[in-house]
């Protein structure tokens, strides 16, 4: 699945040798250019070495990106710049060490700052996308992501450990907007005037050593959703997945620092993500922006491209102190919930 995904990444230029002819022949293979080749080479090198390199002290994930020339590379993500045993160069594929620091997952830890993004942390009804929202259960607050349909039916989108208290969570269980975190006074139970569901489904993230793919889990909803963001933002999010490209313009709004652009920076990454608690998982497959896109609170934002269909891309889950933030891509999430996204 990996090497499938990272493949359907660089086709966004393939031609579609589909031509139609008087002779009944077999669809020829698409064909790379020069540059998606490469690129499709460096994401082999990549996931071979990954292991070793994760291996190395203070090193928190690979991923493939371009470098200044346009040139392919392989990027090894670092806390520090104080490490060694990096080779410069893995069969003949340059490395590049990028300095990330730590990747976190990113629920409220701290208040939104003076002048911030108020509204989305407040009560709000119907329920827009980028809103404060938690589990009812704990004093937090992440981000809901977006609607999804299932079945003709609704579903609010967000983390597993957004709503599912990471992996603690059984279906059921009261998920609120906004967040108790956003409760006043804080960490309040404002039921049930913020109940906005219950937990329907989650995936349950290994902590154990195993690859993960997706922080994710469905709420169904009591309250109606908008299936839009509030208003001055984007609006709705389109419902054509985008794969992941490098220096692809994005866009996001979430709880805390709200509507934030940028682009993607690297893809299929292998990170390692610290959940607190010295819960660490490691996920594959991820997406990662160019920093300033997050901060804490922000998990289950929808991350989008930046224009004027807004399509989804990925699912933000993690991020480090400058804002360098993960995300799982959108098709991995849309089908482990043989979901759709929700669009008006």
């Amino acid at each position: 699945m990996k090497r499938s995904w990272a493949l359907a990444l660089i086709a966004f230029g393939l031609l579609a040798a589909a031509a139609c002819s008087d002779q009944s022949t077999a669809p020829s293979a698409p064909r790379l250019t020069p540059f998606q080749g490469a690129l499709a080479g460096v994401m082999e090198v990549q996931d071979r070495h990954t292991p070793q390199l994760l291996r190395v002290p203070g090193v928190v994930g690979t991923a493939t990106g371009v470098d200044q020339s346009g040139h392919a590379i392989l990027v090894v993500l670092t806390r520090s710049t104080d490490l060694t045993g990096i080779p410069g160069v893995l069969e003949n594929v340059p490395v590049s060490v990028r300095v990330t620091g730590e990747f976190q997952a990113l629920t409220a830890a701290l208040a939104p700052p003076p002048g911030g993004h108020v509204k989305l942390t407040n009560l709000i009804r119907p329920v827009p996308n980028g809103v404060s929202v938690g589990n009812n259960l704990e004093c937090a607050a992440g981000t809901l992501g977006t609607g999804l349909t299932i079945g003709g039916q609704t579903y609010a989108l967000s983390n597993n450990h957004v709503f599912a208290r990471e992996n603690a969570g059984q279906i059921g269980e009261v998920i609120v907007q906004p967040g108790r975190f956003d409760s006043k006074p804080r960490c309040a139970d404002e039921t049930p005037a913020s109940e906005l569901g219950t937990l329907a489904d989650f995936q349950m993230i290994d902590f154990a050593g195993g690859p993960n793919t997706i922080d994710a889990a469905i709420a169904l909803p009591s309250t109606p959703l908008t299936c839009a963001t509030p208003a001055g933002f984007y609006g709705s999010p389109g419902t054509t997945v985008v794969d992941a490209t490098v220096g692809l313009p994005i866009q996001k709004v979430g709880r805390t620092s709200g509507l934030t652009t940028g682009s993607v920076a690297l893809i299929n990454a292998t990170v390692t993500v610290n959940y607190g608690g010295a819960r660490i998982a490691t996920f594959v497959n991820q997406v990662i922006t160019t920093p300033g896109i997050s901060r804490a609170g922000d998990s289950g934002s929808l991350i989008v491209t930046n224009d004027a269909a807004a399509n989804p891309v990925a699912l933000l889950f993690a991020g480090t102190s400058n804002g360098t933030t993960v995300g799982n891509p959108i098709g991995s999430v849309l089908s482990r919930f043989n979901a759709t996204i929700c669009h008006v």
